[in-house]
Formats: structure tokens, C-alpha cells, sequence
């Protein structure tokens, strides 16, 4: 993947170094370029080295090539011989039909791939619910879409006691946008992204929709993605016994503003640091993210590089973690 090796040349050593690049070279290899319009990279702000891939198909074309339908562009036998992948091709196929009947859901798909494992196996994320602007999503049926999308993925009719569940956390106070399906680990269970109404304490939403973990931490750590960012969605694992206690606080601000044109970035990220949940030289890395470039492949394509999102995870015992996640889109203006 040609785009995936010029983005790697742009990035800083101290986000993406040597090791981390090449393991990120070899899954690219297994991919076609015409997958390459948005790429996401998601990297530790800890000592820890592991970035791993994302990539998004939402265009007809690219969810042709997922769903295994398109003329001139295929994925290798290898790949689509695995459940993981004809899951994929399945959603990909149900995200071509939402474009057709003109659905105001969302068809974009993001596969997540881990760079260390043995397999290349996708997560998959898509949208459970219209975007907010729309006038759909007030009356949506979200347990609905989100049991459709499970089916989807798994060939199967999700566990009635896991839609339990699912419906818990969409009549809770929390908003579902997106579900996220982990393909390669089958007791992960999903994860639920949400909105929350900002001014009403997190963990009081989190309970009634069956939450039960490190209060406190939780607390803490939600005034403070508050206060940096202009949005932040809520990362929430479930599965058929319950919701797990591990949450992701998802931080992004207002028109993907990049750390030189927003000093919220630098003020969070120093706050992180003195906090011990990341390096100097990754911190300065990120600081410097957020430049275009061109390629040729065989066309001219501009790209946009940049920062997307921080997201700070709260585990069951109060403990936080930091990743970042940075990448770069296909600009066609």
C-alpha cells in the first residue's frame, strides 16, 4: 500500500519508529491502494511502541472492494477465505444497499488491524444511528440497527441476552452512535461509542445503563475530556453477562483543529505528561502532526495529515491509559 509507506516517511520516529513501520508495512502489503483514501494509525503515548491500522470504506468503490463485488479490485484469497473477512463482506454488502435506498444512516465502515497479531483479522466499526443533525436519529431504532449489523458480522443471530444488553444502554441516558465488533477475539464481546449531555454526571448514565466500575476515576477523568475537548464520546464494552468496567473517553475538537491551531492540545497533553501517562519525545511528536503533501500512484492524489482524536481509557481499577490517533485523507478540492 503505496499511500501507507508515504505516510509512514512523513510521521515522526518518536509515534511510528522502525519496528512499528515495517509491521505496518506488512499488513499494507496485504491490501490494495484503493483503500488507502483515509488511514488511521493509533499509537500508545506510553513507552509501549505498537501503532496499529485503520481504514475506512464508505465510497461505493471501496465497499465494493470489502464486499468482494467489485470488477477491477479484489482482496487476496487468503483474506476472504476467513470468517473475520466474509463478515466484513457482509456488512460492506448491507452498507452498498443503505447507499441504494438512500438510508440516512451512515455505510462507513472502519476496519481496525492489530499489527501484532499472527493473523490479519479486522475489527469493524460502523454507525449505529443517524448522525445528530439529521431528523432521523431522534426516533431511530437503534436496538434494531445495531442487532442487524451483529447478524451481519457473525452470520448469526446475535445472543438474545447480549441485545439485552444493547437495549439497557439505548433506553439509558447515553446516546448510541457507533458499534464496534472485534472479529479476532470472540469474548471481547461489542463496544458501544455514545454521546452523553454534557452537565450531568457521566457515571449516573453510565449506571442505569448497567455500568459498574471505578466511579471516581471515571469522573475525574470526564471533566477533564470535557474541559479540552468539544466533543467526546464514550467508549463502553458489553457483552451477554454484562457491561464491562473499562471505559474510553474519545476527545476531538471543533473542525478537526490541528495542535498548532488549537493550544488545547499542548495544555492536555502537558497535563498527561505530568501525570505520567506519556513520553516527552511522543508528545512533542503529536504537537508537530498536521501538514499536506501529494503523491503520485500513478495519479497525483493530495493528502491531509493530521491528528484526529485522543482517547483516555479508565480501567475497572481507576487506572488511565492514553492512545492517540493521527493519520491521513484524501483531499479533493
Amino acid at each position: 500500500m503505496f499511500a501507507l509507506d508515504a505516510l509512514l516517511e512523513r510521521l515522526p520516529d518518536a509515534l511510528v519508529d522502525d519496528p512499528a513501520g515495517k509491521r505496518l508495512r506488512l499488513l499494507g502489503e496485504q491490501l490494495p491502494d484503493a483503500l488507502s483514501r483515509r488511514i488511521g494509525l493509533e499509537a500508545r503515548l506510553g513507552i509501549d511502541p505498537t501503532v496499529d491500522l485503520l481504514l475506512l470504506a464508505a465510497t461505493p468503490r471501496e465497499l465494493g472492494i470489502l464486499a468482494g463485488t467489485d470488477p477491477h479490485v479484489q482482496l487476496g484469497d487468503a483474506l476472504t477465505a476467513t470468517a473475520p473477512w466474509q463478515g466484513a463482506a457482509r456488512l460492506a454488502r448491507r452498507a452498498q444497499t443503505l447507499i441504494d435506498t438512500g438510508s440516512p444512516l451512515p455505510p462507513g465502515i472502519w476496519l481496525e488491524l492489530d499489527a501484532t497479531a499472527t493473523e490479519l483479522v479486522p475489527a469493524l466499526f460502523t454507525a449505529a444511528a443517524p448522525d445528530p443533525g439529521h431528523p432521523a436519529a431522534h426516533t431511530w431504532d437503534t436496538v434494531t440497527t445495531v442487532g442487524d449489523i451483529l447478524r451481519e458480522v457473525a452470520g448469526a443471530d446475535p445472543p438474545a441476552a447480549l441485545m439485552t444488553q444493547i437495549a439497557r444502554v439505548v433506553d439509558s441516558p447515553l446516546t448510541v452512535r457507533q458499534i464496534g465488533c472485534f472479529t479476532g477475539r470472540p469474548n471481547a464481546g461489542v463496544r458501544l461509542f455514545c454521546a452523553h449531555q454534557v452537565g450531568t454526571p457521566l457515571t449516573r448514565a453510565l449506571t442505569a445503563a448497567g455500568w459498574r466500575g471505578a466511579a471516581d476515576a471515571v469522573e475525574h477523568w470526564a471533566q477533564i475530556a470535557y474541559e479540552f475537548g468539544d466533543r467526546v464520546h464514550i467508549g463502553l464494552d458489553l457483552t451477554a453477562t454484562g457491561t464491562l468496567p473499562t471505559i474510553g473517553l474519545e476527545i476531538t475538537l471543533a473542525d478537526a483543529a490541528q495542535p498548532h491551531q488549537d493550544p488545547r492540545w499542548a495544555k492536555l497533553l502537558d497535563l498527561l505528561l505530568a501525570l505520567d501517562l506519556g513520553t516527552d519525545d511522543k508528545r512533542d511528536a503529536v504537537l508537530a502532526l498536521g501538514r499536506a503533501y501529494e503523491l503520485r500512484l500513478p495519479h497525483l492524489r493530495r493528502y491531509r495529515q493530521g491528528l484526529h482524536h485522543l482517547k483516555i481509557s479508565v480501567s475497572g481499577a481507576g487506572e488511565a491509559s492514553v492512545k492517540v490517533y493521527f493519520g491521513a485523507y484524501e483531499v479533493t478540492e
